[in-house]
């Protein structure tokens, strides 16, 4: 039985197909890496704390902000073997609350629900208040149990108007509508209080709904009744051992 010679023509160079894949994807990590660096360059520049952490609260990424909160001495919360840990027990059990809801709700069609609470530091003190949002699939590829927080300190504020005022940006008529609101008073009953038309009244809540981003007034009762906390006696809340 005769060999049969396979004749390559002049000049043409021949690719290993291993090689040519091993170079494909290696351009592919080089192209995912830029975008991963130049993704956490731009959530260090910004002065809003940001942390991905899976169900189990082990952190996966904290940018700049976020490391200076969870640094502090006397802080709301901060890092044990890797795992995000508020300072006292009641705040860190609702946080993990939030976290596995979070998580159940990737993949759910249909908006995603996030959700608040203020976390406290020695004394009451020190608040920051936490905002968790499930992350987008385009965000998060590797896995579908993870979860963005956002931190943000607030002030030491003597009362609930000044804190709500911090923490949504709201101006001083905003945060009475509001608070006026989470008292049980209807938006007609607030707006002859302040001596204006409901239409005005109307045109201060959508202005209220746009910045605390949500969309009907139990929504938005539901989010300032999750910052009560911080206006209680700290002694209701335990240290952690």
């Amino acid at each position: 039985m005769g060999l049969t010679l396979i004749q390559f023509p002049v000049g043409e160079k021949r690719v290993d197909p291993l090689r040519q894949r091993i170079d494909e994807l290696q351009c592919e990590v080089d192209r995912l890496t830029a975008e991963r660096d130049e993704m956490q360059g731009t959530l260090n520049r910004l002065a809003l704390g940001i942390v991905i952490l899976d169900r189990n609260m082990c952190v996966t990424f904290a940018n700049a902000s976020a490391k200076s909160i969870l640094t502090e001495s006397d802080g709301a919360a901060g890092l044990q073997l890797g795992r995000f840990v508020a300072r006292y027990p009641r705040d860190h059990r609702r946080l993990k609350e939030l976290v596995k809801s979070a998580v159940q709700e990737r993949g759910v069609a249909g908006e995603p629900e996030e959700a608040s609470l203020i976390l406290h530091g020695v004394d009451g003190s020190q608040l920051v208040s936490a905002y968790v949002m499930p992350t987008s699939s385009s965000f998060d590829t590797w896995s579908n149990d993870r979860v963005a927080l956002a931190l943000r300190r607030l002030e030491a504020a003597p009362d609930l108007a000044r804190c709500v005022k911090q923490m949504f940006s709201l101006t001083d008529t905003e945060a009475k509508y509001a608070l006026a609101l989470a008292r049980g008073l209807t938006l007609a009953e607030e707006a002859r209080a302040q001596s204006v038309r409901l239409s005005t009244a109307r045109s201060h809540l959508a202005r209220i709904f746009q910045k605390t981003q949500t969309h009907k007034q139990s929504q938005l009762v539901a989010l300032l009744s999750s910052g009560a906390p911080a206006f209680r006696s700290i002694s209701a809340l335990g240290t952690v051992s």
